[in-house]
């Protein structure tokens, strides 16, 4: 039941979520197969959405099939990958906002979860062919060709804690933003297409940045805090709970930060590459719930985990609260929201 509320409120929404006009535009517009694949989106996207508007021309059709494939696929593999069902979903909900707009990268992250249950199983074979899958759907999917060998690395607690840290102090530092400005200035002084190519790459790898009444580095290190607020208690539990698969999602949970860190300053584009590795605090979360003997402590860290993630989510929706709040769906008669 919950799962149906989860798909009804993503499929049936209407000028709710992010980038509305630039998918709206881009279903209600187009017809022939062509006309989709412009370059605009990866392949199998394009042919997707082209397939649906094939059969109908309602962009409701479109987003309830797209919402029956996102988060459907995602509690089946949930399912599969963690007993802990519920908690897996609720952390879902909070983290991706329950899929209320699935865009295309939506749908890649939701393959990413495919391609962790090849990792667990240690599919090599499978699992390339699924990050390419879900790279033809979203490019930033191909970061998952690092999962693999990241998931069984050997990593103690105090490597870890080094690496955060250094990390941290180079996001802090602004050297990588420096050094991609010199990257794109030597290339501009290449000349060439490849190398207009690259330098229009850089230039909008670097334009986006944050936008705040704070400063950047506050803005980081307020981010930093609510990413890190969970790594002391898994690295402290990992002793006890023993698991090559646990040890595995902290490994892409510590990856995921160290992206963040490293690379947000330089451009919120880099944001894309951690959310595929947020499947793995959810699924982290999960085992170290079960895992857990003693009733007492189980319920204080279901509280704290309750309070992280409602936290995450309250986050969320106000970073575009005039996109989400309210919600309308498509039997509301008058919608006043200005979509960007």
């Amino acid at each position: 039941m919950s799962i149906l509320l989860l798909i009804v409120l993503s499929g049936l929404r209407w000028k709710t979520g992010t980038d509305w006009d630039m998918y709206f535009y881009y279903f209600t517009t187009y017809k022939s197969f062509d006309e989709f694949n412009n370059g605009q989106f990866e392949f199998l996207y394009s042919s997707y959405a082209y397939i649906i508007k094939s059969l109908t021309n309602s962009y409701s059709v479109f987003l309830l099939v797209t919402s029956i494939f996102i988060i459907g696929f995602k509690a089946i593999m949930f399912r599969k990958l963690e007993p802990y069902f519920l908690v897996c979903l609720f952390a879902f909900y909070a983290i991706y906002m329950g899929d209320l707009f699935p865009v295309r990268q939506n749908i890649a992250i939701s393959i990413a979860l495919l391609s962790f249950y090849f990792i667990i199983k240690r599919q090599k074979l499978a699992f390339v062919i699924s990050v390419i899958v879900a790279t033809f759907f979203h490019n930033s999917a191909i970061i998952l060709l690092a999962a693999y060998p990241i998931f069984y690395m050997k990593m103690s607690n105090k490597l870890i804690l080094i690496l955060i840290a250094t990390s941290l102090l180079i996001g802090l530092s602004d050297v990588l933003t420096s050094a991609l400005r010199e990257l794109k200035g030597l290339f501009n002084l290449g000349g060439g297409f490849l190398s207009e190519r690259i330098t229009d790459k850089l230039q909008s790898y670097t334009t986006d940045s944050y936008s705040s009444n704070i400063s950047s580095n506050v803005a980081f290190l307020i981010s930093a805090a609510r990413r890190l607020i969970i790594l002391p208690i898994v690295l402290y539990l990992r002793k006890d709970i023993k698991s090559t698969v646990f040890n595995g999602y902290i490994n892409l949970f510590v990856f995921s930060n160290i992206i963040f860190f490293l690379l947000s300053k330089v451009s919120i584009v880099f944001v894309r590459f951690t959310s595929y590795f947020a499947l793995a605090e959810i699924l982290m979360i999960a085992i170290v719930l079960r895992s857990q003997k003693d009733k007492r402590i189980k319920v204080l860290l279901l509280i704290f985990f309750a309070i992280y993630l409602a936290i995450r989510l309250i986050v969320s929706i106000n970073t575009y609260r005039d996109l989400f709040d309210p919600y309308y769906w498509i039997f509301d008669k008058y919608i006043p929201r200005i979509t960007y």
